[in-house]
């Protein structure tokens, strides 16, 4: 990881690559803020949320695999200056990645319920 910190080679496809997720990240969590639920009711909310943890967790996992980790690593050991605005982008990524997954799990506690209110007329106890 040391030698690789030396390679200005290296650093420089490191760079643009990180070039290129930065701006791919932004785009992204722009594109899933201005999605609206298609419908209307709880269920439709249900499925927007499911929807938008979808859409988040591929690229965070994309950016948790070891290669990609290690290259983030490598060049904050040489202080990419890239780095700062690749950190912002993917911390509000994983902020609206963690929401999306807390509202599709409470949301999903109450989905049954949602359905029974949905397809049919509650019954009286």
């Amino acid at each position: 990881m040391l030698a690789a910190a030396g390679d200005s080679r290296l650093i420089a496809q490191l760079e643009v690559a990180l070039e290129d997720w930065t701006p791919a990240i932004a785009a992204t969590l722009d594109a899933q803020t201005a999605k609206r639920p298609i419908g209307r009711g709880p269920l439709a909310e249900i499925d927007f949320w499911r929807a938008r943890a979808a859409a988040l967790s591929t690229l965070c996992e994309q950016l948790q695999t070891p290669n990609s980790r290690r290259m983030v690593e490598v060049l904050e050991r040489c202080d990419s200056q890239l780095l700062p605005a690749f950190h912002t982008q993917y911390s509000e990524l994983e902020k609206r990645y963690v929401e999306a997954k807390d509202n599709v799990k409470f949301l999903t506690t109450l989905e049954r319920h949602f359905k029974n209110l949905s397809n049919g007329a509650p019954s009286r106890y």
